[in-house]
């Protein structure tokens, strides 16, 4: 069992790569973190931009993005080797974002809401 203890709060969601090499975890302390498996330590630590809660993550298949949906009903890819937001927030639903995926060649992100709906 490995255990990364960096987060400054409450540890709100977490997701692993498809190969197993990395987790990403998202913190009420806004920040999120990517870890490597394989060696333990930290790769990345960015602000995604959020004021509010973060319940869904999702990292793609290489870890270079992150997919985080909101509470705000908006849904972010961040950029792990940059830290910055890659694209505009992606927005539509009515209701929180509960879960959130990203296609293996990064081009698809489905988001699934409290308002009963998927969106690709």
């Amino acid at each position: 069992m490995r255990i990364f203890c960096d987060h400054r709060s409450g540890v709100s969601c977490v997701a692993m790569s498809c190969d197993g090499r990395r987790v990403v975890s998202r913190s009420v302390d806004r920040n999120v973190r990517v870890w490597d498996m394989e060696t333990r330590a930290q790769v990345r630590e960015a602000s995604d931009g959020y004021r509010c809660g973060v319940i869904s993550v999702a990292i793609s298949e290489d870890g270079r993005r992150v997919v985080s949906g909101s509470l705000d009903k908006s849904v972010r890819v961040l950029d792990v080797e940059t830290g910055a937001q890659a694209g505009a927030s992606l927005v539509g639903h009515t209701h929180f974002v509960a879960s959130v995926a990203i296609s293996g060649d990064r081009r698809r992100v489905p988001s699934g809401s409290w308002d009963k709906s998927v969106r690709v």
